[in-house]
């Protein structure tokens, strides 16, 4: 787990650009270029970016948020927003989204009339509650993670070793 949250935040953001980043293209393309232009001990912290990322990437997919409020659900695919905005239309949807669509058809999905990227007005609001939602429920997610190692760790405690007899008494 990465401790720094301002790194968290920052292998975040490219471990969820999937259009740009995958671990193979990163160790296969920047690794050969870079170990010409860094010094070894400077080019071991490169590649212990890509193993934090692809570290961050799995608990990312390994998170159940649970249940996401309607409101911060992308009216288009589902999906809980990052970045949400508002179309021509007055949809809202994860800017993410729209911009892969806007990659095939320059069109508002919604109503079919022409739109550009500048069109999109971001929400600020609703991504600050999202934000806040999201932190929420991972601060719960992570209560709950330690309670049961707790848990785990009292139970173990607790349990006599099969080398020690019970004291029940037989």
């Amino acid at each position: 787990m990465v401790t720094n949250s301002s790194d968290f935040l920052f292998h975040q953001a490219i471990a969820n650009d999937e259009r740009s980043y995958s671990n193979e293209l990163f160790s296969q393309t920047s690794i050969p270029y870079l170990s010409k232009a860094l010094t070894e001990p400077d080019l071991e912290k490169w590649r212990g970016m890509a193993s934090r990322i692809e570290l961050v990437k799995e608990e990312i997919e390994e998170m159940d948020l649970g249940d996401i409020p309607d409101e911060f659900s992308c009216e288009l695919m589902g999906i809980l927003m990052e970045d949400p905005v508002i179309l021509p239309s007055g949809h809202k949807v994860d800017r993410s989204v729209i911009t892969r669509h806007l990659l095939n058809s320059n069109t508002d999905p919604f109503s079919r009339q022409k739109m550009t990227e500048d069109q999109l007005v971001e929400d600020t609001k609703l991504k600050e509650k999202i934000a806040l939602w999201k932190k929420e429920q991972i601060c719960q997610l992570q209560e709950d993670k330690k309670k049961k190692e707790l848990e785990g760790q009292v139970e173990a405690i607790e349990e006599p070793s099969p080398e020690q007899p019970s004291s029940t008494g037989n």
